[in-house]
């Protein structure tokens, strides 16, 4: 009996110092390969391969944001203020409890994200539209996350899955 309850303690100790839990079930396959470098970000664009390794984080205010620079045709930023349980992204983050989701659906609550193509115009996110960021770990400094979610530029729609390694920003 007292192994059961250490292993119980050490699974809660696990999850306060930011090992990361297990995903829950999203409809969509929320996988972060197990090599994905730092900085690194992997996804489709419409089931086109498009790869970067300029993942980057900060907190901005109380919101997490994320981005990437320009590369491969692509630049991407998603921004999170709340988790699907209402929880401030701030909070969320200074807790370390992983994983957590951030619905990429309004600019209101949740957050969003916007994707710019090297020409053209941008195509983000809109309410209702569905489309999750989850944080899967936050160790020491590196943010692993996947994410799905389609997009418009008013006229076209993608969609977007993928997952990134992201460093603390620069900036």
């Amino acid at each position: 009996m007292a192994s059961t309850r250490w292993m119980g303690f050490a699974a809660v100790l696990g999850l306060a110092a930011g090992c990361g839990g297990e995903v829950p079930d999203l409809g969509w396959d929320c996988v972060v390969p197990g090599d994905l470098g730092e900085g690194e970000l992997r996804a489709t664009v419409d089931g086109a391969d498009w790869r970067t390794g300029t993942a980057a984080w900060l907190m901005a205010g109380s919101s997490l944001q994320v981005n990437t620079e320009a590369e491969d045709g692509w630049r991407l930023t998603v921004v999170g203020q709340s988790t699907e349980e209402g929880q401030a992204v701030e909070d969320a983050m200074t807790t370390r409890i992983v994983p957590f989701t951030i619905p990429l659906e309004t600019g209101e609550e949740g957050g969003w994200a916007t994707l710019y193509p090297d020409d053209g115009d941008s195509f983000a996110t809109e309410s209702g539209g569905g489309g999750q960021f989850v944080v899967v770990d936050l160790e020491a400094d590196l943010l692993t996350a996947c994410f799905w979610f389609p997009a418009t530029d008013g006229e076209a729609s993608v969609e977007v899955t993928g997952a990134l390694a992201a460093v603390p920003s620069d900036l």
